[in-house]
């Protein structure tokens, strides 16, 4: 799964983490940069392209009590041009690696449900300028996630100053319906279409299991009924849509 995770949001990652990397943080050559969830390290590599190898870029991600493997595939990534720039560790936003250091030019964290005012402090302790940015997708007000409200107030009891933040649509595109279902379930940990609870007895299990398996294939109709890029070729499989992604910056105070 952390494999299918890595291919289905390479792009996606790019379109994103770019986006706010060279147009709104506006990393640099030689900049440390930190990378607080940096799943399969797609994003991480973007920025040592951009960092060179007079810069740094230290990305780790609790992913592999979710997601197995993810960190695994994120060093597998790692090639001589760039064992020097970029390094990989397990760790949570608010228990950070004590290999991470201090001392970053920039800090990313994207996608961070819950409770983040600590986990931002972690970043502004670490930071000696510019601060995080955060990406929430598909569109807004989505379960435990912040608004654009609560997001800019959280980075401010943390510390940060001038805060900004913007609200972009992103047009995205699969191979096919199937495609687009594989990697919303890599992408929320095999619980896009929720389970049941470790404790629940086999038999219930089992028809549970039976229910996601006709929820999986009606929500797969329902993409490649309403999403398909071309309706009228029926060799024509692929999937696009636009997601709307929050965006918010701020500075170290």
């Amino acid at each position: 799964m952390a494999h299918i995770y890595d291919v289905g949001s390479k792009d996606i990652q790019t379109v994103m983490g770019r986006y706010v990397a060279i147009e709104k943080m506006k990393i640099a050559l030689g900049d440390r940069v930190i990378d607080f969830g940096c799943g399969p390290g797609n994003l991480d590599f973007d920025i040592a392209d951009i960092v060179g190898e007079e810069g740094y870029v230290f990305g780790f991600d609790p992913l592999p009590l979710s997601l197995p493997d993810c960190i695994d595939v994120a060093r597998q990534k790692i090639t001589e041009k760039y064992m020097k720039i970029v390094k990989f560790e397990l760790g949570k936003a608010e228990d950070v690696p004590k290999s991470a250091g201090t001392d970053y030019d920039h800090a990313v964290m994207s996608s961070l449900p819950g409770d983040i005012v600590n986990p931002w402090r972690e970043v502004k302790k670490r930071v000696l300028s510019q601060g995080p940015y955060w990406q929430l997708g598909p569109g807004q007000g989505l379960p435990d996630h912040p608004t654009e409200i609560e997001l800019k107030s959280d980075l401010a009891k943390a510390g940060f100053i001038d805060i900004q933040s913007e609200v972009k649509t992103h047009h995205l595109a699969w191979a096919d319906a199937e495609a687009l279902m594989q990697w919303l379930e890599a992408s929320m940990f095999d619980n896009f279409i929720p389970r049941g609870p470790k404790n629940t007895p086999e038999d219930e299990l089992a028809e549970i299991e039976a229910l996601r398996r006709v929820a999986r294939e009606t929500m797969k109709g329902v993409f490649e009924k309403e999403y398909r890029v071309d309706k009228t070729d029926e060799n024509d499989n692929r999937i696009a849509m636009d997601m709307k992604v929050l965006y918010a910056w701020g500075y170290k105070g």
